[in-house]
């Protein structure tokens, strides 16, 4: 289930983490960016979707307003307010959304895209899967799980 996408601004300098303001700034920019965030999907009806449990795939397209670099790491970080407010809005534990995210081009007042695809697969079965590839490198490598190495 593809959800409707928003487009939020770019986020403010005290919510990147190598910004290191006190607390209390970070949480009242925080505050207003899950505002926003929430208003927007709001406004774009995600209230009313019956989003089913499971993995929900955020797609995050950076587009700075400038050509300084950034690291994607803290451009994450500092759209925390955002993902929280779209969860709020969806009705849902933000703990089912995975953060993929991607630079686009530079524009004017820089901005982020967000678009959200619900998988409907659940953390159960991802963790099979990892379980299996972790089993098959360690064989591969011959410490396969039982294996005592010494």
């Amino acid at each position: 289930m593809i959800l409707p996408s928003i487009t939020m601004p770019w986020p403010d300098p005290p919510l990147w983490p190598n910004s290191r303001k006190h607390r209390q700034v970070v949480a009242a920019h925080r505050k207003q960016q899950r505002a926003l965030a929430y208003g927007l999907a709001v406004e774009k009806g995600m209230h009313r979707l019956n989003v089913p449990e499971g993995v929900i795939k955020v797609s995050l397209f950076f587009c700075p307003p400038s050509l300084r670099s950034f690291d994607t790491d803290n451009a994450v970080a500092a759209m925390k307010g955002a993902i929280d407010g779209l969860a709020d809005a969806l009705h849902i534990n933000d703990r089912w959304f995975q953060p993929v995210p991607y630079r686009g081009e530079k524009c004017r007042d820089g901005g982020v895209l967000i678009y959200a695809e619900a998988t409907g697969e659940t953390w159960k079965g991802i963790g099979a899967v990892a379980l299996s590839l972790v089993n098959e490198t360690a064989r591969q490598r011959g410490n396969a799980p039982g294996n005592d190495r010494q």
